[in-house]
């Protein structure tokens, strides 16, 4: 009877196995193939898009009219007697909506400033084009999933041209050890590297990576520490 029973348990937790294994196969998803019905969530996400950029055009179009009306009213007043002063009022508005404009860019390059509505709305746009993209991608797959290839030679070349293109690109900064920029340059070499790493599934290259990583992770904890020193 013991025999039994322990064969009858062993049958039972076999077909649970079994029955776990198939459902977990079943709602698995590994990504490879196309999807063609699009989530809840991601239609919420796709309406709220689409009456972001509808707005950020209506601001955008409004704004443009406005400055043209303002422009097209000041040089038609008294054109023959005030040719003149309306010169002056055109040169004068321009001049204004100019500092006012640039006014705005100061306040947004300004950390922590707010930006206006308009400029919300861009923002909004310009990250969920981005995430379209994405979605097309990675999701919906217009371009076909194929075998990653590793070549030796070809990953050199890039990171040559990586070294290349920055060499170009050289200025000085503060003679300070471990500054901001130098530091803040060094995570964008490292994140070029992760993307071509897991692109090209470069395995030999896993330990330098690993320190990289590493790096990574102790260079933004020193930046987050020493943020607010005018020094670094």
């Amino acid at each position: 009877m013991m025999i039994m029973g322990s064969d009858f348990r062993q049958i039972i937790s076999k077909l649970l196995l079994n029955r776990t294994t198939s459902d977990l196969k079943k709602d698995y998803d590994d990504h490879t193939k196309s999807h063609s019905h699009p989530t809840l969530g991601q239609l919420s996400l796709f309406i709220t898009w689409i009456f972001a950029v509808i707005l950020y055009f209506i601001f955008t179009i409004r704004k443009r009219l406005k400055l043209q009306s303002a422009v097209a009213m000041i040089s038609t007043d008294d054109a023959e007697n005030k040719l003149t002063e309306t010169e002056m009022q055109c040169n004068g508005n321009i001049k204004q909506e100019n500092g006012k404009e640039s006014r705005e860019n100061k306040v947004l390059a300004v950390p922590g400033a707010t930006p206006t509505f308009q400029q919300f709305l861009g923002n909004i746009s310009l990250l969920g084009l981005v995430l379209f993209y994405f979605y097309l991608c990675d999701y919906v797959k217009i371009l076909p999933a194929t075998k990653k290839v590793y070549s030796r030679d070809v990953f050199l070349f890039l990171i040559f041209l990586l070294f290349l293109v920055a060499a170009c690109f050289v200025r000085k900064t503060k003679p300070i050890i471990l500054n901001r920029d130098q530091t803040e340059e060094w995570k964008g070499w490292m994140q070029v590297l992760f993307v071509w790493y897991h692109y090209y599934a470069a395995k030999e290259w896993y330990n330098w990576i690993r320190l990289y990583i590493a790096s990574y992770v102790w260079m933004t904890g020193f930046g987050k520490s020493f943020c607010n020193r005018s020094s670094h």
